[in-house]
């Protein structure tokens, strides 16, 4: 009687701690994760809620660097680097005035060099 009390508490602790874990997990906002390489220098112009610097990104070594407004929580920019950083992407609220659609956090820098990008 005594195991099957054991079982039964270790079945409980072990089903409970599953349902926490992914519970926690679940942001309906949350879009996945993105990895791009970042300019060793910015540009300046028009953005979202007026003038302001904007990142040059790229999703490979053989991509053209595009434009990217948006800012990335935690990500401490610094001139003469290139990047390739790793951010998770969450879905903006729609009703946010001069806000992307979406929200960039840094996840990790993958590496930082100096040198200059070949624009």
């Amino acid at each position: 009687m005594i195991d099957f009390m054991k079982r039964i508490i270790i079945l409980t602790i072990t089903l409970l701690s599953t349902v926490f874990v992914f519970s926690c997990r679940q942001d309906e906002d949350y879009v996945g994760t993105e990895t791009f390489f970042v300019a060793s220098e910015r540009g300046f112009g028009q953005l979202y809620e007026g003038e302001g610097y904007y990142y040059y990104v790229r999703y490979s070594e053989e991509d053209e660097w595009t434009k990217f407004y948006d800012t990335i929580t935690g990500f401490d920019y610094r001139e003469g680097y290139e990047y390739n950083i790793t951010v998770d992407k969450y879905r903006n609220d729609p009703d946010l005035a001069d806000a992307g659609e979406y929200r960039y956090e840094l996840r990790k820098i993958n590496s930082c060099e100096q040198k200059m990008s070949k624009m």
